[in-house]
């Protein structure tokens, strides 16, 4: 079984934290309010991203992948279909 991580080396040089430190155990994985260190240890959190869904929902997990077959990050002079998608149906739940 690994030691755990008493220390966040090299997340301390090389990493910058705006707010509390960061937690001394580094996490392995996630599914909806669970997480997992990399003892195995179980616990529950959510954060900002995921309050709502949990971690690895899925359905978001497979509407990353799809993404990830087109093009997933352009400059920002550039556009792709799902952009202009995403523009037009936010647009329409807008008033005229």
């Amino acid at each position: 079984m690994p030691k755990p991580i008493l220390t966040n080396e090299p997340a301390d040089e090389y990493l910058i934290r705006h707010g509390m430190p960061f937690v001394l155990r580094l996490i392995e994985r996630a599914r909806g309010t669970l997480i997992w260190d990399e003892q195995g240890s179980l616990d529950f959190t959510s954060g900002q991203m995921c309050a709502t869904v949990g971690h690895n929902h899925p359905r978001i997990v497979q509407a990353i992948a799809e993404a990830c077959e087109g093009a997933l990050h352009l400059f920002s002079g550039m556009l792709s279909p799902p952009v202009v998608e995403l523009s037009r149906r936010l647009a329409s739940m807008l008033p005229p």
